[in-house]
């Protein structure tokens, strides 16, 4: 409990709005000839936290309104509403299309997981969900323009194809082999995109930052990323991708419960590991070697000082 309470101080009080779309007057603000206006689209980490929040909750109360009403919502919070989308043609019409499509794929397979009994405990549709959350608020945060060209609204949309699919297939099972999960999981998102009609750039990219996700990866990711903070850098879309990945882990809030719901899968294949995840030695390596944080966006949103509350509190500093 100290942990949580001193790590939540640094946490801001405004009202959480970041799942809830976007007012018609902020919708007009949003759109200016195709263009996203980003000013008025603002996150700060007390929303982000709530957010995170409601869909811990709705998932474990049963009243979870499924990945497509998710990432919708995340969309319009971007400012890529679905009246501005059926407004657009060519690469950004295609990525809105291939999101919605992967939205209800996904959802369907975790459905399918389910009912019979396979879902995993951890890497199911909550943390997607939660994945895509946490990357619609880093992007929001990272954004210091006005306006975003198409260029930059298909950098910012193939990273949310990213956060929603980088572990749809996932078993429940450690990799046998590098990047094992995440090569699955990119074959099969790549393959929905070239159905959606777009082109090979984009899937070789978006197949790179997920098979990156791997965690084997992220320390590397981080070290190559320095200080870069343009999306067209794909270190910069991985590092983004990787942070998006365990922000909610990180959170005290939320630690222990997704802590658990880790443990819980590995029971069944690793139950030593599964027990070293519940321990406060687990918590430490989490934040230690797992819990990075470089880009611009996530120090604009204070997620390495609450790493370290945290790790302070431990006596772990």
């Amino acid at each position: 409990m100290q942990v949580h309470y001193q790590a939540c101080a640094l946490l801001e009080t405004l009202p959480p709005q970041l799942t809830k779309p976007m007012s018609s007057d902020l919708i007009k603000k949003a759109c200016c000839k195709g263009a996203i206006m980003a000013k008025d689209l603002t996150i700060n980490m007390a929303q982000v936290s709530h957010a995170l929040n409601e869909l811990h909750e709705s998932w474990r109360s049963q009243t979870w309104a499924g990945l497509p009403t998710v990432v919708g919502n995340c969309l319009s919070t971007l400012g890529y509403t679905h009246a501005w989308a059926q407004q657009q043609r060519g690469v950004v019409s295609r990525f809105m299309n291939a999101l919605h499509t992967l939205a209800e794929d996904v959802e369907c397979i975790g459905l399918d997981m389910q009912e019979r009994g396979v879902e995993p405990a951890y890497h199911h549709r909550k943390h997607m969900a939660q994945v895509v959350t946490s990357m619609t608020a880093l992007l929001l945060a990272r954004r210091n323009n006005n306006t975003l060209n198409n260029q930059q609204m298909c950098q910012e949309l193939s990273l949310v194809v990213c956060a929603l699919g980088h572990d749809v297939l996932h078993d429940g099972q450690r990799n046998k082999s590098r990047r094992e999960a995440e090569i699955r999981s990119a074959s099969y998102v790549t393959s929905m995109m070239k159905v959606a009609g777009l082109g090979t750039y984009w899937r070789t990219r978006v197949a790179t930052i997920i098979e990156l996700t791997d965690p084997v990866d992220s320390v590397t990711n981080h070290a190559v990323h320095a200080n870069n903070r343009d999306l067209k850098d794909l270190m910069v879309c991985c590092v983004l991708t990787n942070e998006a990945d365990i922000l909610a882990s990180t959170l005290p809030d939320l630690g222990a419960g997704l802590t658990e719901e880790l443990a819980a899968e590995w029971d069944q294949y690793y139950p030593k590991e599964s027990q070293g995840l519940r321990s406060n030695d687990g918590r430490i390596f989490f934040l230690k070697r797992l819990a990075l944080f470089s880009s611009t966006a996530s120090h604009r949103l204070g997620l390495p000082a609450i790493r370290h509350q945290q790790l302070v509190a431990l006596g772990a500093a």
